[in-house]
């Protein structure tokens, strides 16, 4: 991060991802909770629990996305304000 000329030598911001987002939406994962024992024991060994823990996997991505361009939204906004390079 780069304040202007009270850095103390830090580094500019890097950014590779271009879209920017200012709008934080809600979080789309929840918890898994229980996952159903079957006859084979606890865990993902049925088509069921594993569809439980895929759902929650993709939106814990989707969220982790949404945050990342409300971020390079921020980064975007500090270095137009001339906050940080």
């Amino acid at each position: 991060m780069v304040l202007n000329q009270r850095d103390g030598g830090r580094s500019a911001y890097t950014q590779t991802y271009s879209t920017a987002d200012r709008t934080v939406a809600a979080a789309t994962a929840t918890a898994v909770g229980d996952i159903v024992a079957t006859n084979n024991g606890w865990g993902c060994n049925s088509e069921a629990n594993m569809d439980k823990i895929w759902a929650a996997i993709d939106a814990l991505v989707a969220d982790d996305l949404q945050i990342r361009k409300v971020l390079n939204g921020l980064i975007d906004d500090l270095q137009e304000a001339g906050l940080v390079h």
